[in-house]
């Protein structure tokens, strides 16, 4: 689906370099706490995808999203990939429905939740960092 991450982190790149010389286990809970983050978020998308979209309870394995996370950014993608070719099981308007009813309200409705703890989770890092691990 096209769109805006849920959360881009400008310089995170920087930062997860800098994290690389310092200790395996705060490394490794950043990205668990950054996929934590965003679980929620995916279980909202789904609970929109299923209650606002017509006949998505019928077919809800096309609800279900999966939460990933890279060097800058955090974000949720469908977990069904689409079928080929115009069959019966065939919705081609299916991306653009996903988008406007359930991610683009989910993602307006977390940011400012996302930013906060985000802010809060690199104000633990850097007191980790801060006292030597």
């Amino acid at each position: 689906m096209a769109g805006q991450p849920l959360l881009l982190v400008e310089n995170m790149a920087a930062l997860q370099r800098a994290l690389a010389r310092t200790d395996r286990d705060l490394r490794l809970g950043i990205r668990r706490e950054m996929r934590a983050m965003a679980t929620p978020v995916a279980a909202h998308e789904q609970e929109l995808a299923l209650t606002r979209i017509r006949r998505m309870p019928s077919s809800p394995q096309w609800a279900r999203v999966r939460t990933g996370v890279t060097s800058q950014l955090l974000y949720t993608v469908p977990r069904q990939k689409g079928t080929r070719g115009r069959g019966p099981k065939s919705r081609p308007n299916l991306a653009n429905l996903l988008e406007d009813r359930a991610v683009e309200p989910t993602r307006r409705w977390f940011e400012p939740r996302a930013e906060r703890e985000l802010e809060q989770l690199l104000d633990r890092i850097a007191d980790q960092f801060n006292r030597g691990g």
